[in-house]
């Protein structure tokens, strides 16, 4: 692996870290989750007015996509209230391969 790719990758590793980090010591971590939910709807806009929307028939795949990872955020906020970091990260970062090898099999 190049040392710009692993550079990246490493960066990205410490981003997600620090982003649940975060989110366990954010008093209001609901409040937290739905800026970062606009954010990340604003930092997609410009795809869609440039043009890289999806298909028509693609749609109701990315709106049941949206509506899981607000699921999945609205859970780990959750999970960071009844419990420690510790426990909590590594469960939820494992979990999400997992389900994801379960679906790709069925599917």
């Amino acid at each position: 692996m190049s040392l710009p790719a692993l550079s990246l990758l490493l960066l990205a590793a410490a981003f997600h870290a620090g982003w649940n980090m975060l989110l366990k010591q954010s008093g209001e971590k609901y409040i937290l989750l739905w800026w970062a939910a606009m954010l990340t709807t604003l930092l997609a806009l410009p795809v869609l007015v440039s043009g890289g929307a999806p298909a028509m028939n693609i749609w109701p795949f990315v709106i049941f996509s949206a509506l899981t990872e607000v699921a999945y955020m609205v859970t780990l906020a959750y999970a960071y209230e009844q419990s420690d970091f510790s426990l909590v990260y590594p469960i939820a970062r494992g979990t999400a391969p997992a389900v994801l090898a379960v679906w790709a099999v069925l599917l």
